[in-house]
């Protein structure tokens, strides 16, 4: 026994020590001792649980949106086809595609509030990570703001998608004949930094724009390069997990809703813990825009 309490203590003398010779190293022992007081294991459980919901309403809204804006072009919908597929390698998008056809006004509204909780759900749980109030101001105004954050990420992603699509497009031009192997690895190495922005882009919006923060960008760079590096590794092995379950009829049943459940949970530890790597840093002053402006008179007795 006091040859293991031994190897504890000195395992823990060297960690301090490597504490304090790295910052790097202090910084995320810091954020991981801020994810685990805040139980950010049972918060990633439960954005996963709306998640789960918002996944499909949102992919389903917005082919139905597509459907009618651009019911002559089939460009843009394809383009959002191959996001989701490679973003969400466990969603079925041709199921999305084909509901999206027959979607009802009552199912529309259902849809719109299962993306409300979500970000309302990420939105409360990204601010227990600030040690911040977790649900700010009025009920109502706080639905309304989530909606506009909800509406937000999605004019982001469809702009960002009509970037990626056009600079992508002049790529091809610029390239000629695409049969050449040099060719062919530029534009697929074009194609993954495009992807990788497009990420980024988003990562920072769910970092600073959900819990409505206001984060200076040497202080949210390095953790939304954190969840665009985590979102990689995750669509990798999703792809590789979906590959295997289309080869075993046994799974394909359940396989699916349990794997893009797993693929959920771990995404939003990334997240969340991205999140508490932000609000351990000393980069910056942030600014919580939902924090209700000082009274005079409290202005008077902090003086």
């Amino acid at each position: 026994m006091s040859s293991v309490e031994g190897a504890i203590a000195g395992t823990v003398r060297r960690l301090r020590r490597l504490r304090q010779r790295s910052p790097l190293v202090d910084h995320v022992w810091q954020a991981a001792v801020r994810y685990d007081k805040e139980n950010g294991s049972r918060l990633a459980a439960a954005i996963a649980y709306y998640g789960f919901f918002a996944v499909f309403a949102l992919g389903v809204l917005l082919f139905a949106i597509l459907g009618i804006a651009w019911s002559r072009s089939d460009t843009p919908q394809h383009t959002v086809e191959v996001y989701l597929r490679q973003n969400f390698p466990l969603v079925d998008v041709q199921a999305l595609s084909t509901a999206s056809r027959s979607i009802s006004l009552v199912a529309t509204v259902a849809l719109i509030f299962a993306g409300i909780w979500w970000i309302e759900s990420m939105r409360s749980s990204q601010r227990a990570l600030w040690c911040l109030e977790q649900h700010p101001g009025n009920i109502v105004i706080r639905y309304l703001i989530d909606l506009a954050v909800l509406v937000g990420l999605g004019l982001l992603l469809a702009i960002s998608l009509a970037i990626s699509l056009g600079l992508q497009d002049i790529l091809l031009r610029l390239a000629g004949d695409q049969s050449r192997p040099l060719t062919r690895h530029a534009l697929d190495w074009s194609s993954a930094l495009l992807a990788a922005g497009v990420d980024l882009v988003i990562a920072a919006a769910l970092l600073a724009g959900v819990p409505r923060l206001r984060i200076p960008l040497r202080r949210l760079l390095p953790s939304a390069l954190l969840i665009v590096l985590g979102l990689g590794v995750l669509k990798t092995a999703g792809r590789w997990y979906v590959n295997r379950m289309t080869h075993n009829p046994a799974y394909q049943l359940a396989a699916g809703a349990i794997g893009l459940l797993i693929f959920m949970y771990l995404f939003n530890q990334i997240i969340l813990f991205a999140t508490a790597l932000a609000a351990t840093s000393t980069k910056g002053e942030v600014r919580d825009l939902a924090a209700d402006p000082p009274t005079p008179s409290s202005a008077r007795s902090d003086l």
